[in-house]
């Protein structure tokens, strides 16, 4: 008994199947890059100053091609159902910020460790290349904005600088 070759519409559909896939799988890691590799200009001035009502603390800190900051940062007696963060760099000669791509990220050590907060994801994880444009040679101070809804922004400064000075 003879095998059935396939035909050619068969053939068709499967190689434009692994087309589709190619072509997704494209977009997708082009996005993702494009994330890490834009710095964004912001206006922190309605951002209310909490610095003296958080605990923070940055455990990865890389100044190569590329910026690298990972830690976590709560604010004290603040009930978290959620979290948004934003890490910003502060020119310090400009006083001009830029926030990096930053993503919440789940934290049950820290959690152990400050049990009063009852909430994981307050770590954060912020990744950017440096050829993104703006960041030059300058002394920049990180800073951490919070917020519960994305809407009402705090801002923390870290005291930890990166850059020349």
């Amino acid at each position: 008994m003879e095998k059935e070759k396939p035909s050619l519409n068969k053939k068709m559909i499967v190689a434009g199947m692994y087309f589709c896939a190619l072509l997704m799988t494209t977009v997708y890691v082009s996005l993702r890059v494009m994330e890490y590799t834009k710095f964004k200009e912001i206006d922190i001035s309605s951002y209310k100053n909490k610095t003296k009502q958080a605990i923070c603390n940055i455990e990865n800190l890389t100044d190569s091609e590329y910026i690298i900051i990972d830690g976590y940062c709560y604010l004290k007696n603040w009930n978290y159902s959620k979290i948004k963060y934003k890490l910003i760099l502060q020119d310090q000669k400009t006083e001009k910020c830029y926030e990096i791509p930053t993503m919440a990220v789940n934290r049950p050590d820290v959690m152990e460790k400050y049990s009063e907060i009852g909430f994981e994801k307050i770590g954060f994880s912020g990744r950017a290349s440096k050829r993104a444009g703006k960041f030059g040679d300058n002394y920049y101070e990180i800073l951490f904005a919070i917020s519960k809804t994305g809407k009402n922004w705090y801002i923390v400064h870290s005291g930890q600088y990166m850059g020349t000075n």
